[in-house]
């Protein structure tokens, strides 16, 4: 040790938090070990332990002294195969291992120290996971029998792919045939034959896929470049057949890979196949690993815990990958069709949605879809377990999610535009806001209002995921006013042409993909009310939870007044990814206003593994010149809210009470293409059936979409241009507010 440089500071320090210790046995072998606080349901608290993290053998072992470490009287033992690092977003210090239905909590000097442990478990985890050791043997083969494995499997794909584009094609001649036959006895044959085809199909293009990603797998990103450089003979050519066609859907069948250059099956290669006893696996060599315990366990009754999430022990696997294994890239036909596109056609995507595929039945009727609006139970992730399993071995702690597509059944049947919109629910007390004549009264009016928002929005408790928003797309509805008599009388150039001016009305439109930043307006013009806003959602992976950071501001407007309320919204998260999600909501917000300087405090905090309630809020509302708050709220977002002043203490708001308004929207087949409602009809359709294949191909065909038109749009170099809102100072302005059109109004006058 002394000759490579290391330093053992043992000493009389062990009381401190001690820097952790990197010692390297060999070039891939490290053991860390380090001080760490173990939280223990025997008595309820953290007890410091001296813990080892060996890599070789695949655990964290830990020491209650040096004397006993030493010795080597281990106290526990955490086996990593298997297991998930998960940290809270509220606490920089702790972290957790979650492995053989246990649950283990840790806690660190500091979020430094936290991280330097959170990268050594995971390395560890990923070297002892089956994915892992599928890789590692492959890398040791010799890069002359790497690259001909690759080659061959490549060619395989592209085989594959060409008999494929052959089904293909003899369904559509076969569609073709049965459109000409007069009969019904022989068209219901040949029908029924076409039926049991494109099912056959699906399951071909199924099978495409995982092969795809079967060799994205195998293959680490190291050896593909060193197989690349010595295959040069093979150039564009093999790159062009390996690589899945885009899957690209037609009215009649279903999915269609588009080939630039079909392989007839004369012309396949079969004296290159693949003999039977080839591998992509084969090793040269067979690593050694320690023996790693069955499972993890405790020399005492402190391992006998209770923990946040429970996880059953899961499978390493890949199960049905479905398509959202596929990347999305553009084949040459695509690129053909993008070059020969004009400005104004790219311009105009995603307003207008060619060749859009009838992946649903005609019959349905889709504005029955939203009728009901309550949500079916999520089940259980467990029955999903190794497509999560394989989602977590994609991802490491603390890494950005904006860009991984979560697994569709996850979804709940709502655009997070329409989501928004949601947070207008209780409209009564939005417009209660401008009926208040003082200043303290308005201002708890508006935290009133604030508070019920959450529980209109998420009034499930449930961690479904809305659609995300396509750039472009666009929501509007509309409610009736509870305290203001109906009219015929039109909003004057409003968001929603046909609201009446006693109406509250809301547009929302996403106005970035990268970031993705949703931007709203609401309006109540004869209340003279109108709030703008805006929204950048940061999703980020805490290992068994997943944090949603609300990053924007809105203001409301009290026109009458003069006044501007500018508030944030908090962070969600999305609990026991690995179960049943639930969601919460963490973090400080605020609620301010200029002109009267009054402002309030408000407070979400996250429940605790060791203490606490879910769903807790507390709210302090401050006077001008004041530092005591005159009100002080505390109670759950989700129920019962209580308000205490120098004078009395009472409910201040139970939500449960209330009875949320309809949104009145317009026939989905009178609304624009690039509506939401419109846009997501057939996802939400397949949802509500409970066909996840149906509603992932949905979902995926749209998305790829707006990929084609980002592209479109940067060949002809034309930038996204929002149609409804315009950024200003950093921000996102609705371009015709009511205080603006009442401005103008008054000038003309």
């Amino acid at each position: 040790l002394i000759g490579l440089g290391f330093e053992r500071n043992v000493g009389q320090r062990l009381g401190c938090a001690q820097l952790v210790r990197q010692i390297c046995y060999c070039q891939k072998v490290v053991i860390m070990e380090g001080p760490l606080s173990k939280w223990t349901n025997v008595i309820e608290g953290w007890q410091f332990r001296l813990f080892v993290l060996d890599e070789t053998a695949g655990t964290l072992s830990y020491y209650t002294s040096q004397d006993k470490m030493k010795k080597g009287q281990v106290r526990g033992c955490v086996r990593l195969k298997g297991a998930v690092v998960g940290i809270d977003d509220e606490d920089d210090c702790t972290f957790t291992i979650t492995v053989d239905q246990k649950m283990f909590h840790f806690q660190a000097k500091d979020y430094e120290e936290r991280d330097r442990w959170i990268a050594a478990l995971e390395k560890t985890i990923q070297e002892h996971s089956d994915i892992y050791r599928y890789r590692f043997k492959h890398t040791n083969v010799g890069v002359a029998r790497s690259s001909s494995s690759y080659i061959q499997f490549e060619k395989r794909i592209a085989q594959v792919d060409t008999y494929l584009q052959m089904v293909i094609d003899r369904i559509q001649h076969l569609e073709g045939f049965v459109a000409d036959l007069k009969p019904e006895e022989e068209s219901g044959k040949i029908s029924r034959i076409i039926e049991i085809a494109n099912e056959m199909l699906d399951s071909v293009k199924h099978s495409v896929v995982l092969l795809q990603y079967a060799k994205n797998e195998i293959v680490p990103e190291e050896s593909r470049a060193l197989v690349e450089a010595n295959s040069a003979t093979c150039g564009e050519q093999k790159l062009n057949a390996g690589r899945l066609s885009n899957l690209e859907p037609s009215q009649n069948s279903g999915i269609k890979p588009p080939l630039e250059e079909k392989i007839s099956g004369d012309n396949l290669d079969h004296e290159n196949q693949l003999p039977p006893d080839s591998s992509l696996l084969s090793t040269v060599e067979n690593v050694q690993f320690k023996e790693e315990p069955i499972l993890s366990y405790s020399k005492s009754d402190e391992e006998d815990e209770l923990y946040y999430d429970s996880v059953e022990q899961m499978a390493m696997l890949v199960d049905d990958m479905k398509i959202e294994s596929c990347e999305g890239e553009m084949n040459n036909g695509t690129v053909n069709q993008l070059n020969n596109s004009s400005a104004g056609e790219a311009d105009d995507f995603p307003y207008v949605v060619h060749m859009e595929p009838q992946f649903t039945d005609p019959e349905v009727n889709f504005d029955m879809l939203y009728a009901d609006d309550v949500e079916d139970e999520l089940e259980d992730t467990r029955e999903h377990g190794s497509v999560i399993m394989h989602l977590l071995s994609q991802l490491s702690v603390g890494m950005d999610l904006t860009k991984i597509v979560l697994p569709t059944y996850i979804l709940e049947r709502r655009s997070l535009l329409e989501m928004y919109a949601d947070f207008m629910s209780f409209p009564d007390l939005f417009e209660r806001i401008a009926d208040c004549e003082l200043a303290d009264d308005r201002m708890l009016a508006v935290v009133r209002w604030y508070l019920s928002t959450f529980y209109g929005g998420r009034r499930s408790g449930l961690a479904k995921k809305p659609y995300n928003p396509i750039l472009g797309e666009v929501f509007a509805c509309c409610w009736n006013s509870p305290s203001v008599k109906a009219t015929d009388e039109k909003v004057a150039d409003g968001p929603v042409p046909t609201a009446t001016v006693n109406q509250i009305t809301f547009v929302g439109e996403q106005v970035s993909h990268h970031p993705p930043v949703s931007a709203f307006y609401v309006e109540h013009p004869s209340k003279k009310l109108q709030l703008n806003g805006h929204i950048w959602t940061k999703s980020k992976f805490l290992g068994l939870s997943i944090a949603v950071h609300n990053v924007g501001q809105t203001c409301l407007s009290v026109l009458e007044r003069g006044e501007e309320y500018l508030f944030d919204f908090p962070n969600g998260y999305g609990r026991s990814i690995l179960t049943t999600p639930w969601v919460e909501f963490g973090g400080k917000c605020s609620i301010r206003c200029e002109k009267t300087s009054y402002h309030a405090d408000v407070e979400f905090s996250t429940k605790t593994f060791y203490s606490g309630k879910a769903h807790c809020l507390k709210v302090e509302v401050y006077r001008p010149a004041e530092k005591s708050p005159y009100a002080t709220i505390r109670g759950q977002w989700n129920g019962v809210m209580h308000i205490k002043t120098n004078q009395t203490e009472e409910v201040f708001l139970d939500v449960r009470k209330l009875d949320p308004t309809g949104k009145l929207c317009r026939s989905i087949g009178e609304q624009k293409p690039n509506e939401s409602r419109r846009l997501w009809r057939h996802v939400t359709a397949a949802l509500k059936d409970k066909d996840v294949h149906r509603a992932t191909r949905c979902k995926f065909w749209l998305e790829q979409k707006q990929r084609d038109a980002a592209a479109r749009r940067a060949l002809a170099n034309v930038p996204w241009k929002p149609k409804l809102f315009e950024e200003v100072a950093g921000g996102w302005m609705y371009y015709k507010p009511l205080s603006k059109r009442e401005r103008f109004q008054r000038q003309e006058n």
